[in-house]
Protein backbone atom coordinates (compact mmCIF):
# COMPACT_ATOMS: atom_id res chain seq x y z
CA UNK A 1 0.00 0.00 0.00
CA UNK A 2 3.13 2.47 0.80
CA UNK A 3 4.77 2.00 -2.43
CA UNK A 4 1.54 2.67 -4.45
CA UNK A 5 1.17 5.75 -2.29
CA UNK A 6 4.44 6.62 -2.57
CA UNK A 7 4.73 6.13 -6.45
CA UNK A 8 1.09 8.00 -6.79
CA UNK A 9 2.75 10.89 -5.50
CA UNK A 10 4.84 12.29 -7.89
CA UNK A 11 2.58 11.75 -10.54
CA UNK A 12 -0.46 13.29 -9.27
CA UNK A 13 0.49 14.92 -6.44
CA UNK A 14 -2.03 15.29 -3.24
CA UNK A 15 -5.52 14.09 -4.99
CA UNK A 16 -4.00 11.04 -6.78
CA UNK A 17 -2.63 9.71 -3.44
CA UNK A 18 -4.95 10.56 -0.53
CA UNK A 19 -4.96 8.74 2.69
CA UNK A 20 -7.32 6.09 3.14
CA UNK A 21 -7.34 5.94 7.04
CA UNK A 22 -7.65 3.55 9.28
CA UNK A 23 -9.43 0.16 7.75
CA UNK A 24 -10.17 -0.77 11.28
CA UNK A 25 -13.58 -2.68 11.91
CA UNK A 26 -16.50 -1.14 13.57
CA UNK A 27 -19.41 -2.17 15.70
CA UNK A 28 -22.71 -1.46 15.14
CA UNK A 29 -25.63 0.04 17.09
CA UNK A 30 -26.79 -3.21 17.25
CA UNK A 31 -23.54 -4.63 18.94
CA UNK A 32 -23.03 -1.30 21.27
CA UNK A 33 -26.19 -2.52 23.10
CA UNK A 34 -24.76 -6.00 23.30
CA UNK A 35 -21.72 -4.80 24.62
CA UNK A 36 -23.65 -2.63 27.09
CA UNK A 37 -25.57 -5.28 28.49
CA UNK A 38 -22.90 -7.30 28.49
CA UNK A 39 -20.99 -4.63 30.81
CA UNK A 40 -23.71 -4.31 32.95
CA UNK A 41 -23.69 -7.90 33.99
CA UNK A 42 -20.45 -7.11 35.45
CA UNK A 43 -16.57 -8.48 35.14
CA UNK A 44 -17.69 -11.39 37.29
CA UNK A 45 -20.28 -12.76 34.98
CA UNK A 46 -17.12 -12.89 32.36
CA UNK A 47 -15.18 -14.82 34.48
CA UNK A 48 -12.93 -12.10 35.96
CA UNK A 49 -12.20 -12.70 39.85
CA UNK A 50 -13.32 -8.71 40.53
CA UNK A 51 -15.42 -6.13 39.87
CA UNK A 52 -13.44 -3.91 38.47
CA UNK A 53 -14.46 -2.56 34.63
CA UNK A 54 -11.38 -1.68 33.18
CA UNK A 55 -10.54 -0.72 29.10
CA UNK A 56 -8.48 -3.96 29.30
CA UNK A 57 -11.10 -6.50 30.13
CA UNK A 58 -13.69 -4.14 27.92
CA UNK A 59 -10.53 -5.08 25.39
CA UNK A 60 -10.83 -8.56 25.44
CA UNK A 61 -14.84 -9.17 25.87
CA UNK A 62 -15.37 -7.13 22.37
CA UNK A 63 -12.52 -9.72 21.32
CA UNK A 64 -14.47 -12.35 22.38
CA UNK A 65 -18.17 -11.07 21.58
CA UNK A 66 -17.38 -9.50 17.77
CA UNK A 67 -13.68 -11.16 17.23
CA UNK A 68 -12.64 -7.37 16.65
CA UNK A 69 -9.62 -6.31 17.98
CA UNK A 70 -8.29 -2.74 18.94
CA UNK A 71 -6.21 -1.09 21.12
CA UNK A 72 -7.03 -0.04 24.41
CA UNK A 73 -6.97 3.66 23.27
CA UNK A 74 -9.05 2.40 20.31
CA UNK A 75 -11.46 0.81 23.26
CA UNK A 76 -11.43 4.35 25.06
CA UNK A 77 -12.12 6.01 21.47
CA UNK A 78 -15.29 3.93 20.37
CA UNK A 79 -16.83 4.15 24.44
CA UNK A 80 -16.53 7.79 24.47
CA UNK A 81 -18.12 8.37 21.40
CA UNK A 82 -21.10 6.25 22.69
CA UNK A 83 -21.37 8.18 25.83
CA UNK A 84 -19.57 6.34 28.15
CA UNK A 85 -17.41 8.46 30.70
CA UNK A 86 -15.58 8.10 34.01
CA UNK A 87 -16.96 7.85 36.96
CA UNK A 88 -15.11 7.48 40.61
CA UNK A 89 -17.24 6.04 43.58
CA UNK A 90 -18.82 8.04 45.51
CA UNK A 91 -17.71 5.67 48.81
CA UNK A 92 -14.77 3.77 49.16
CA UNK A 93 -15.34 0.34 48.91
CA UNK A 94 -13.35 -2.11 51.31
CA UNK A 95 -10.46 -3.08 49.46
CA UNK A 96 -11.01 -0.50 46.81
CA UNK A 97 -7.97 0.66 44.48
CA UNK A 98 -9.13 4.18 43.72
CA UNK A 99 -6.47 5.16 41.45
CA UNK A 100 -8.71 2.76 39.25
CA UNK A 101 -12.15 4.59 38.10
CA UNK A 102 -15.23 3.06 37.07
CA UNK A 103 -16.24 2.97 33.43
CA UNK A 104 -20.03 3.28 33.09
CA UNK A 105 -22.21 4.61 30.59
CA UNK A 106 -23.41 8.44 30.52
CA UNK A 107 -26.53 7.62 29.31
CA UNK A 108 -27.16 5.02 31.49
CA UNK A 109 -30.22 6.08 33.14
CA UNK A 110 -31.61 6.92 29.52
CA UNK A 111 -31.51 3.17 28.26
CA UNK A 112 -32.79 1.51 31.36
CA UNK A 113 -29.25 0.52 32.32
CA UNK A 114 -28.59 2.10 35.51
Amino acid sequence: MSGRWRRAWPERGKAGAPANGSPGARLGEDQIARLAREVKHGPLAHGWADQRCTLARIKILIGWLFHVFWTVEGIWRLLKRHGWSWQQPAQRAAGADLHRPALRDANADDRGLG
